[in-house]
């Protein structure tokens, strides 16, 4: 709701509170999935590269540890390698 409403300080915030509840509960596809709309919300709407990309880089790790081919949305573990990729040189795509 805040990231559709352009609130996206309370969305980062959503989805930082949503992390915890995940990795609490030991679902690391959910896990893997929030982190990479965090790092979405940071990179593109907040300017904090650096953080979007720690936790890019925390979503495949989770991923190919636990030898998971997609998050819970689906995006598959290449998906996150690729925007993880695009963003470390500065010009992944919004969206």
């Amino acid at each position: 709701m805040a990231y559709q409403a352009g609130d996206f300080a309370s969305a980062a915030q959503s989805f930082t509170e949503i992390l915890k509840i995940t990795e609490q509960i030991g679902n690391v596809a959910a896990t893997a999935n929030v982190l990479f709309n965090l790092a979405v919300v940071l990179h593109h709407q907040l300017g904090r590269t650096a953080e979007a990309i720690a936790h890019l880089s925390r979503s495949i790790a989770l991923l190919q540890q636990k030898q998971l081919p997609h998050d819970a949305s689906g995006r598959s573990l290449a998906a996150h390698q690729t925007f993880l990729a695009l963003k470390s040189v500065g010009c992944a795509p919004k969206g």
